[in-house]
């Protein structure tokens, strides 16, 4: 679980500089750029935890692990989440 808590935190990082994109219009360009934050921050890191934040990235765009697969999900739940509570203007 911790494992999947951590992917969740730096996946959200990338999010934070793009302004968390809907999936449906997402492109390349935008998870490019999420990834360059998330490596930005990984590079402050001491050796160890860089690797692990790195490994947690490579592990999440394999989604392979089950922690991926989860936090992919969990992901989209957020998403339908805020959808279902705005209003409808938005």
């Amino acid at each position: 679980m911790d494992r999947v808590i951590k992917m969740c935190l730096f996946y959200d990082h990338g999010e934070a500089a793009t302004g968390d994109v809907p999936c449906f219009e997402k492109e390349e360009v935008d998870r490019v750029t999420e990834e360059k934050v998330i490596e930005k921050v990984a590079d402050l890191l001491p050796e160890a935890e860089r690797k692990e934040l790195l490994g947690l990235l490579q592990e999440q765009k394999e989604f392979k692990t089950e922690g991926a697969k989860l936090v992919h999900l969990l992901d989209k739940m957020e998403a339908l989440i805020q959808h279902n509570e705005a209003l409808i203007h938005t």
